[in-house]
């Protein structure tokens, strides 16, 4: 199989062509690890690679699932393989190993997926942009000069760079939807629960945090959730699923549905560019025209209370952060942490179990107010992020002193869409619908009532023929004469 061969099929198609004999999973691999050496000293989206995944596949990994053979990355952050590093992007936790399998590890091997490796993220997870001390600067290769976003910034490099079809990522604040929208990717977050993250944890910071993956095609993102999603032994509670397999749903008829749609950056109360609220206008004029009825409106809540809320979360997180450091011999200091993560410690370890009881209500406010839009409304249509690209050294952790001043910056150009359905935990869908220019791709969200990403899923489906983006790829590609 040559590798631009390869770099043409989704995971599903790839997983076809292994099942019938086309070419074996030896080959995929061999594609897949040229790929990542061809590209990744241009992307810097590669911690580790994998070579004995590389040359020998991986045990586990069931060959008769449904991703049987299709190799993909894990974000270093979250889900951990046993026996395998997990930094999360810090010089604190270099060289931590991983003493057990997460359960959505453990399912990714039951479907067939062979994990190559583990790609960049910013330390703990914090920035909307991959950019960090310890691993450096991840590019978007639509335009190396301009970052992927992030949390899930390397994940979506190598997959928007054809190196896999799919990769591992995670979305406490739009972590997956801020560099799908960036790298023109199909970037879903499931519904609070839908993906387990035991046994570690029941739901991290504080229900904000879902795990899943950035895809290239909607299809692709259906079967890995039913591959997937599900309760591990001991999770504190369980949502309902369709009645059909996700995948087979995007074969079913929607049905007529009621859309909202808005413009606005809720944090800033300003209209976003040009450009973004016309990708949004003209998908809600797409869906108008597959027969729902669409409404321009805001959804009426407290946003930045809900900002607050998720500011809150994402802070907890590094309560944590002081035990672990301190059993791997190290400290959380200013030697070996950036600013706006130390900032952020120390206030959280100065902050009274009187005020954390107190912030954490705010979740409950947040989720009512806007769960009573979604009475009213199926879908809400929004742009995924508040910008058009992202430039390096703007939203990392180390061009701010404080935290405050790092949230405001994130909360007014990539997050101001994405966070609040962290607090919510409803699920969240950004597809790239759009072009600003040939380096630049538009990401439009869509939102869903809780335990609905089924309708998500099949309002992508029919949007992915009526506006088709798989042909469409950045210039550093592994498809590209470039690369071969």
């Amino acid at each position: 199989m040559r590798l631009d061969e390869y770099a043409d099929y989704d995971a599903l198609g790839l997983a076809a062509l292994i099942r019938g004999g086309d070419v074996s999973a030896a080959e995929v691999r061999r594609c897949a690890a040229a790929a990542a050496r061809g590209l990744n000293p241009q992307l810097n989206a590669i911690v580790e690679l994998f070579e004995d995944r590389c040359s020998g596949g991986d045990p586990q990994a069931d060959p008769a699932g449904v991703f049987g053979g299709v190799p993909y990355f894990l974000k270093d952050l979250g889900a951990a393989e046993e026996g395998r590093r997990c930094e999360m992007g810090s010089r604190m936790l270099r060289g931590y190993v991983a003493d057990k399998t997460s359960s959505l590890v453990k399912r990714f091997k039951q479907a067939g997926l062979v994990n190559l490796g583990r790609t960049t993220t910013p330390e703990a997870g914090f920035a909307g942009t991959t950019e960090s001390v310890a691993t450096g600067k991840t590019r978007n290769p639509w335009n190396l000069g301009r970052s992927p976003g992030g949390s899930s910034g390397g994940a979506a490099a190598v997959v928007a760079a054809g190196v896999v079809p799919l990769a591992h990522g995670s979305d406490g604040a739009g972590s997956i939807r801020i560099p799908a929208a960036l790298c023109g990717l199909v970037g879903l977050k499931p519904s609070r629960g839908r993906v387990s993250f035991g046994p570690d944890f029941d739901e991290p910071i504080l229900g904000c945090a879902m795990e899943f993956a950035l895809t290239r095609t909607v299809r692709d993102a259906a079967a890995l959730l039913d591959a997937v999603a599900g309760p591990y032994p001991g999770d504190p509670f369980v949502l309902p699923k369709p009645s059909r397999s996700y995948l087979e749903e995007l074969a079913v008829p929607v049905g007529r549905l009621r859309v909202a749609f808005t413009t606005n950056n809720w944090c800033t109360g300003a209209k976003v560019a040009p450009a973004i609220a016309e990708a949004v206008r003209r998908t809600a004029g797409d869906l108008e025209a597959m027969g729902h009825m669409v409404e321009e409106i805001d959804p009426v809540f407290d946003a930045r209370m809900a900002y607050e809320a998720n500011r809150l979360a994402f802070n907890s997180v590094l309560l944590l952060l002081g035990p672990i450091v301190a059993a791997l011999g190290g400290r959380v200091d200013a030697e070996h942490a950036e600013p706006v993560i130390l900032d952020a410690y120390r206030q959280m370890q100065c902050m009274s179990a009187e005020e954390f009881f107190v912030g954490t209500l705010a979740f409950n406010l947040a989720r009512r107010q806007l769960g009573e839009f979604f009475e009213t409304y199926d879908m809400l249509v929004t742009p995924t992020i508040g910008v058009s690209h992202v430039d390096f050294d703007t939203i990392d952790c180390s061009s701010f002193q404080t935290v405050e001043a790092f949230r405001d910056a994130l909360e007014a150009t990539v997050g101001p869409f994405t966070s609040p359905f962290n607090v919510t935990g409803q699920p969240a869908l950004t597809l790239p619908l759009a072009q600003f220019d040939d380096t630049t791709p538009l990401g439009v969200q869509f939102v869903g009532r809780m335990a609905q990403e089924h309708t998500l899923l099949k309002v992508a489906a029919a949007l992915e023929q009526a506006r088709p983006w798989r042909d469409r790829r950045p210039a550093l590609h592994a498809g590209s004469s470039a690369a071969r």
